[in-house]
């Protein structure tokens, strides 16, 4: 027979005071009250253990996934085993441990929390069964409750640190996913510079004053033509790398497509810097050897709201004034800027007078 408690404390006196997180206390008497009562432990684990034949009976899913990794007489064996470890000192942490090794063994079964809830409530009611059945005296059913409790807690400890060294791994995988298709969607695959869209918005959204350079490859199609497209890959490739390594961090370097890239200089600039930044990439590359030269063109924005597409056609008819004076001068690169508008004037290359500026 039992001795149950009263008034929510058992026959040794000891109260429920549930921690923080609601397990509740466990002293010496009450590890001394489960310890005087082993036989009647002994016929609780026979009596919970055969309470699976009904319970698989209603749940053929799970004595499924059970028989999917153990027969249901290992199982059988598995639960009264368990039953009988609840006479051990849950403060030890070898008890701790033990009930957190059986929440690790149902996360790897796919258990869910509340199927091995459901299945290990069947403890009280063969509590109760083996209390009026049995000549054996059990534990009192409060120090029992809260012995079960202990346990359930730490198994159960086991899902949440699964689950959170889940979100974790998710959680890294997911934001390296994040900087990938970031990166996939604002850099060009073969240069490793910026595309021409969130170039735009960089320049765009910028109020203070600065420089667009718009610059392309002389006699690439030649080089294609040569050499194959690998080759201009390659050469492609080595002039995005060159502007990277010739340009301060708070500056954006964009392909624009084919040929051509853009760089955006967030500061009071004139002529002189888009020169020495094309005389620096033409020093890193071999464009003797390619049979090519770079033609640019720049265009000095104010501080203020500007439109990318009316920068780029300034720099743009630079850029093609600058070929010309290449040609004739015989240089392997040139940079012309934009001549400032004059006040009221509109696009077009009419309106203004062609200054002469290259790299020798």
């Amino acid at each position: 027979m039992s001795r149950d408690d009263h008034n929510g404390c058992s026959v040794v006196g000891i109260p429920e005071r549930p921690d923080a997180l609601g397990r509740p206390s466990w002293s010496d008497a009450d590890q001394a009250e489960m310890a005087a009562h082993r036989d009647g432990m002994e016929a609780l684990a026979q009596r919970f253990a055969a309470a699976f034949v009904c319970f698989f009976d209603e749940h053929p899913a799970l004595a499924e996934l059970v028989r999917s990794h153990m027969s249901l007489d290992e199982h059988r064996r598995l639960v009264a085993e368990h039953v009988r470890s609840l006479l051990d000192d849950p403060r030890s942490p070898q008890s701790v441990a033990s009930s957190t090794d059986v929440g690790y063994a149902h996360i790897r079964a796919g258990v869910m929390p509340s199927a091995y809830l459901s299945a290990y409530n069947l403890l009280f009611p063969s509590y109760h069964q083996a209390d009026g059945a049995s000549n054996v005296e059990l534990p009192a059913l409060g120090t029992l409750r809260r012995r079960w409790l202990l346990d359930v807690c730490a198994s159960l400890d086991s899902y949440h640190d699964a689950l959170a060294a889940t979100w974790d791994s998710e959680r890294t995988r997911l934001e390296a996913s994040l900087r990938e298709t970031e990166t996939r969607a604002t850099q060009d695959d073969l240069t490793g510079v910026l595309r021409r869209e969130p170039f735009v918005r960089i320049v765009e959204a910028s109020r203070r004053r600065g420089l667009l350079l718009v610059i392309d490859l002389d006699d690439f199609k030649a080089l294609n033509d040569r050499h194959g497209h690998l080759a201009g890959d390659r050469a492609l490739a080595g002039v995005g790398a060159a502007l990277k390594d010739n340009v301060r961090g708070h500056e954006a370097v964009a392909r624009l497509g084919g040929d051509e890239f853009g760089i955006w200089i967030e500061q009071e600039a004139g002529v002189e810097v888009a020169v020495a930044l094309v005389h620096r990439v033409e020093q890193a590359l071999p464009l003797a050897e390619w049979d090519v030269g770079i033609s640019g063109g720049c265009v000095a924005c104010p501080a203020g709201p500007r439109d990318f597409l009316d920068l780029y056609r300034q720099a743009d008819m630079a850029m093609y004034r600058a070929k010309r004076t290449k040609m004739l001068r015989g240089a392997r690169s040139s940079v012309l800027a934009a001549p400032a508008r004059r006040a009221g004037s509109h696009r077009g290359a009419g309106d203004w007078p062609v200054p002469h500026r290259s790299v020798g």
